[in-house]
């Protein structure tokens, strides 16, 4: 061993032994706080920092991003229950335009895309099952797009088209949907507007046959069964409105007598929104006006000269031989029209 590690040993050695306790323990424990610094520096310099690859995925999507990612062995992280996934930042953007490009990204479900590999030897019933879940597919990942819905199911029955009109049934459906805010309801302008897309999107669906619930179990629209046209969403939400006001009035007469909060009111009130439509013309003939009147007046004059022929009994003759017949005449014209009276009215009633 070379002679100034020897001397240098000694000397620490010798500093040592001139320590007390309670020195050689600060020095100890300086000496293991730099050691860890050092290791967790090194640790820290040489780490991977993780980026957000995509989020708010669905259990589809998910999986075949890490299959992808597996494919090309890039680590990568899970978070939020498998709906965010993480990978390093220098891949992120790399990765995401690659998967993009793929077309590895089909949302919510099994849209249209299910056509895309036509196997030869389909039967008409699976082509038709293929085109329910389709389309069932395509209305879920339309649906999860509004502001208030996180996901959304869609179920669809379409029976058989029969060529007998009298044999014909209409399609329906339920939709379920999953809310960002579980205790909200969502805006009536959303419900109305899934109500009217799914209407329009599916041949001979009527809005009475359609039900919208969310995965609570609330209902959120569905058609009312005790009339033939159903129940509006107005009609609904003054419904609702009467019933609060009467079980408010409630609670307000009787929390004088057994104190408040020891009273609760539940009303439900039967509303009969059905009208009549009363359409009525009334004819009076004793008040008669005049509306239009045309009259004309033809006077004629001549003499007609019968020496070549026989005269006419109705003409007198003139002149020496009588030969000469004068000719006079008047004829008038008159037209009236009139108007009776009339009166319309249009008398729209509750039954």
């Amino acid at each position: 061993m070379p002679a100034f590690i020897t001397t240098f040993v000694d000397s620490i050695k010798g500093l040592w032994g001139r320590l007390n306790t309670l020195q050689r323990i600060a020095v100890a424990g300086g000496a293991v706080a730099v050691v860890a610094c050092v290791i967790g520096l090194s640790l820290w310099a040489g780490r991977v920092e993780y980026k957000v690859l995509y989020s708010n995925l669905g259990p589809e999507d998910a999986s075949s991003v890490i299959k992808a990612l597996q494919a090309d062995k890039i680590t990568y992280q899970l978070a939020d229950n498998g709906a965010t996934i993480l990978v390093p930042q220098e891949v992120v953007y790399d990765q995401r335009i690659k998967i993009a490009g793929e077309g590895g990204l089909v949302g919510q479900g099994i849209g249209f895309e299910i056509f895309d590999k036509v196997k030869v030897g389909q039967t008409d019933f699976v082509q038709k099952i293929n085109y329910t879940r389709a389309l069932q597919g395509e209305l879920s990942r339309t649906i999860s797009e509004f502001p208030s819905v996180e996901s959304a199911r869609v179920h669809l029955v379409i029976p058989h088209r029969s060529l007998f009109v009298e044999e014909r049934q209409d399609p329906s459906a339920s939709v379920v949907l999953k809310l960002n805010k579980p205790s909200t309801k969502p805006d009536q302008k959303e419900i109305t507007a899934i109500l009217n897309m799914m209407v329009m999107a599916v041949e001979g669906l009527d809005k009475n046959h359609v039900s919208i619930t969310d995965n609570g179990g609330k209902v959120l629209y569905e058609p009312d069964e005790d009339t033939l046209a159903g129940i509006s969403t107005t009609q609904m939400e003054h419904r609702l409105t009467v019933q609060r006001n009467l079980e408010r009035r409630i609670e307000e007469l009787l929390q004088p007598i057994f104190g408040p909060g020891r009273v609760i009111a539940k009303v439900n009130a039967d509303m009969d929104f059905s009208q009549k439509t009363i359409r009525r013309e009334i004819y009076d003939p004793e008040k008669t006006v005049v509306r239009s009147e045309q009259r004309s007046e033809e006077s004629q004059q001549g003499q007609a000269n019968l020496e070549a022929g026989a005269p006419d009994a109705n003409f007198r003759g003139d002149g020496i031989t009588g030969s000469v017949s004068n000719q006079n005449g008047t004829r008038e014209t008159r037209t009236t029209n009139y108007e009776i009276n009339k009166e319309e009215q249009q008398i729209i009633a509750n039954v």
